[in-house]
């Protein structure tokens, strides 16, 4: 990153990196990131809902990305998930 910031793949991967390491926050800010080039990047506003909705304590920001990631690709690989975590979240 530090050479091509603009490789929006290597910042996802650092964010799947610094979620799997509990780095909740940090991660967050690489897939927010992601999306400032790739707005309809669904597995970005996936990774956003999941972390907004369950380790971030932002509901409104989980649901806007679970909304987002379904309309940005309607069969998504996880879409009964995001179906899931949806329907428990207040609306």
């Amino acid at each position: 990153l530090n050479l091509q910031p603009g490789f929006w793949e290597a910042r996802f991967n650092r964010g799947l990196l610094l979620r799997r390491l509990g780095r909740f926050a940090e991660a967050a800010v690489d897939f927010e990131r992601v999306l400032e080039q790739m707005p309809q990047h669904a597995k970005s506003h996936y990774e956003l809902g999941v972390l907004y909705g369950g380790h971030l304590g932002r509901p409104e920001l989980a649901r806007a990305h679970l909304e987002a990631a379904l309309a940005a690709e309607p069969d998504h690989p996880r879409v009964a998930t995001i179906r899931r975590l949806l329907s428990g979240l207040p609306r």
